[in-house]
């Protein structure tokens, strides 16, 4: 009995394996049948539907497994749905056949960027950069990549890295209101007010509904005990932002420092009721 099992189970095995070499030469004579499921997951993908796009990706690439197009917008669906294994793994699929199509990394990049995972997101960018030397996206993205992993590293080599590259970004984006936020954030952190206070007076300037601009500034000003100076551009984004808890409680905090504890107390609850009771012994 155990030897016809084992003759019954070689026998099944060359038989799936039989049907699945045929089933993969019918597959390859669909092309025409993937194209219309990739226009399909196209549609779908427009329309904001990025589970159903990549399920119509997927029955495209079954049906032509030579057309490796799918995988790159495939790889954009599963960023969408923040799933960003998969996005890589498609993102690389798609490299595998398209060495040469290095921009893709940027999008590698990004996924590792939502990951936390810096060093890996480093390395996409700076590949990415070599055939878009003048994205000034890639730079911004490469810099938030070294501020992430100046953090986790705990050193300043890589901090200045990410100030060279957020001016970089300037230079070629004099309208990259997110890289003027980012450069004041960190002279904020280094205590050098005064270039923190001009970058998110910039930033404000390329967009005045800029809210973390704003609550920025009025950091910038409380850091230096210059509470009046702090209250207006929180509350302006206070205005922009209301169900921002963090500004409420930050203005309790100014106007305690003001003498207007009437205020303080309202702003206070207020900020309760978006945060919790998180802040209550703070």
């Amino acid at each position: 009995m155990s030897r016809f099992f084992k003759l019954q189970n070689v026998q099944t095995f060359f038989f799936s394996l039989k049907n699945k070499q045929q089933q993969k030469k019918e597959i390859q004579k669909s092309p025409q049948e993937s194209k219309n499921l990739f226009q399909q997951a196209q549609q779908l993908h427009k329309q904001n539907q990025f589970e159903e796009a990549i399920f119509y990706y997927s029955k495209s690439i079954k049906l032509d497994e030579k057309n490796i197009v799918p995988y790159f917008y495939m790889g954009h669906a599963y960023q969408k749905l923040q799933n960003h294994k998969q996005a890589i793994d498609c993102f690389q699929k798609y490299l595998e056949n398209k060495p040469k199509e290095t921009a893709t990394y940027k999008y590698i990049g990004q996924s590792f960027l939502n990951m936390s995972n810096f060093e890996s997101a480093i390395k996409c960018f700076l590949l990415a950069l070599k055939s878009s030397p003048d994205d000034p996206l890639l730079y911004y993205n490469l810099a938030i990549a070294y501020e992430g992993q100046s953090e986790q590293k705990q050193n300043n080599e890589d901090i200045d890295k990410a100030i060279m590259l957020y001016q970089k970004s300037i230079l070629l984006d004099k309208n990259l209101k997110e890289s003027f936020n980012n450069l004041g954030s960190i002279y904020l952190q280094k205590k050098d007010y005064n270039q923190a206070i001009q970058n998110f007076e910039k930033a404000i300037e390329i967009d005045n509904s800029f809210s973390n601009a704003y609550f920025n500034l009025s950091q910038a000003y409380a850091n230096q005990q210059k509470y009046q100076e702090a209250l207006i551009p929180l509350e302006k984004a206070k205005n922009l932002d209301p169900e921002n808890g963090q500004i409420y409680y930050n203005l309790a905090f100014l106007y305690s420092k003001l003498d207007n504890e009437q205020k303080a107390k309202e702003y206070l609850e207020i900020s309760k009721q978006l945060l919790g009771q998180e802040n209550e012994n703070q």
